[in-house]
């Protein structure tokens, strides 16, 4: 197979890949062009791919496939694999900074699947082209990981401690005292930590809606405290911690409402394009922007005694070798991210799924599934794939469990199910929670405490059916969890618990048998 590159539109270099084989080439960029890459991968036994952010592993080639990476989306790496998940070939580079546009279509004259990558880097970087048909494509994306890996990397303990967010339970309505109403039984049941979302920083008091979305951020970007929900907030704060929770309070850098001051004041630190929900993005590369913004969130966290951040939307402006913003990006990151963790080592900082990537761990604390409310299967396979994408021991959290009052039991406890993948996270009124749903919650917050070493430091492992990703499944010497969405991989999972203590939850369509007991969807072996 052969690897050719092109600067300016004309071919400059090409490389040889060999069948079976992982290598690297050295690709050395010229200042002031693209790098392009082009290759064409043979269609046999090829019946997949996969991406970080995905989400979804069934098996299907597509005609085309086109996705963009940066430092604050979406990871350098795409791997092509047969129904086994048997690795065919994977692409990927050592940049985790700088744009890359990866491009792919198929091509039926050639039976091949013609591939194009256009970087923006200017510094030297290795192309990975990793052939070898005997290991699995998530082995692959174990292995590229390891080879790109930050080092030192530190996670509180505190981000492995449950979350309770306010989002989904009350969005815009919130309030210092429906907080302080939630916060006494919010840690009784054991959440460490309290993310207060959206809503802190204007009066208005507003639920999402088809209707209210249409310009819900046009009050976004001044980030003052709102007086009428929180009267004292540095007390409400203290109120908060006193219980033993972390406080967190979400913000969006990136999104610049219309209405606000910021943006009446500097219209030109926006981007020029058409307003979207209420809000321009901002425009990274003006730099006293990025700095104003960054001493105004850190201050925020620091007078008011904050625990940490929410940091959402990083990814809205997204990669582009045309338009490169990776490494701007990663200036407002140092800015906010590592100043506060110098004044808090600390600090939990969360980033949101689409740039849950390698590049960012120094930054973040923990990681968490881009929003799914009410979907607790997709929640699932998210979760999955941060897992693939960041691997053990990195504090991945889900998206906050919300469903309505009259779900049915079994699918309160597939939610509950699905957040021992990672740390549970809920966003739900624990005051008018029906009673058997708050038994369901405590029960599963209880079991994630009593195998948080397993879950949090175990291996874990996944397993495909033909059509997703079937069972997620944590393992240490002595034990095994299993979360089995596919129920015909019993046996698999039995047969790799191998005589170690296996606890399975059931969140399939079919009830599960093992060792004389039974577990209908929805329930739990132990």
């Amino acid at each position: 197979m052969q690897i050719s590159v092109y600067r300016n539109n004309m071919p400059v270099e090409t490389f040889e890949s060999t069948p079976g084989t992982l290598q690297s080439f050295k690709i050395v960029p010229v200042s002031g062009s693209n790098t392009v890459i082009k290759l064409a991968i043979p269609l046999i036994d090829i019946h997949s791919f996969w991406y970080s952010n995905c989400n979804e592993f069934h098996v299907q080639l597509v005609w085309r496939l086109n996705f963009t990476c940066a430092l604050n989306h979406n990871m350098p790496y795409l791997a092509f694999f047969n129904l086994a998940r048997q690795l065919r070939c994977a692409v990927a580079t050592d940049n985790l900074t700088d744009d890359t546009n990866f491009s792919g279509a198929m091509n039926q004259q050639e039976c091949t699947f013609d591939i194009t990558l256009d970087c923006s880097a200017e510094k030297p970087f290795n192309l990975i082209i990793d052939r070898r048909g005997d290991i699995s494509f998530t082995e692959s994306v174990a292995q590229w990981r390891k080879s790109v890996m930050p080092e030192n990397l530190y996670f509180p303990s505190a981000a492995w401690e449950p979350v309770f967010c306010t989002w989904y339970a009350v969005h815009g309505e919130v309030t210092a005292k429906w907080i302080e109403r939630q916060a006494i039984k919010a840690r009784a049941l054991g959440f460490g930590t309290l993310i207060v979302d959206d809503g802190w920083c204007y009066d208005e008091a507003k639920r999402v809606n088809p209707q209210t979305i249409v310009n819900w951020y046009n009050t976004i970007g001044d980030w003052n405290i709102s007086e009428t929900k929180f009267p004292d907030f540095k007390e409400h704060v203290k109120k908060i911690q006193s219980t033993g929770l972390k406080y967190l309070l979400w913000i969006a850098p990136h999104l610049i409402g219309t209405d606000s001051k910021f943006y009446a004041e500097h219209p030109d630190w926006t981007l020029p394009d058409t307003p979207h929900e209420g809000y321009r993005r901002l425009d990274v590369a003006k730099h006293p922007a990025v700095d104003y913004l960054a001493e105004k969130f850190v201050s925020l966290a620091v007078d008011n005694g904050l625990d940490g951040l929410k940091i959402d939307f990083l990814n809205i402006v997204r990669p582009d070798a045309a338009s490169p913003i990776g490494n701007n990006n990663k200036l407002l990151l140092e800015k906010v991210c590592n100043k506060l963790r110098e004044k808090n080592p600390d600090a939990l900082i969360e980033f949101r799924q689409a740039y849950a990537t390698i590049g960012m761990l120094p930054y973040a604390t923990q990681f968490r599934v881009g929003d799914v409310p009410f979907d607790w299967a997709l929640n699932f396979r998210r979760m999955v794939d941060i897992r693939i994408s960041l691997g053990d021991g990195i504090p991945i959290h889900a998206d906050p469990a919300y469903w309505g009052p009259e779900e049915y039991p079994e699918n309160v406890a597939r939610h509950m199910m699905i957040m021992l993948l990672g740390v549970p996270m809920l966003s739900m009124d624990l005051n008018t929670l029906p009673a058997e749903h708050l038994s369901i919650v405590q029960y599963y917050l209880a079991l994630y405490k009593a195998k948080q070493q397993l879950l949090n430091s175990g291996h874990w492992n996944i397993l495909f059916s033909s059509g997703n990703a079937g069972v997620a499944m944590a393992e240490d010497e002595n034990e095994v969890l299993a979360i089995i969405m596919d129920d015909t991989l019993l046996d698999k999972v039995i047969q790799a618990a191998n005589g170690r203590k296996l606890t399975l939850l059931n969140i399939s369509a079919e009830t599960l048998h093992f060792d004389g007991k039974t577990a209908a969807p929805g329930e739990t072996i132990c």
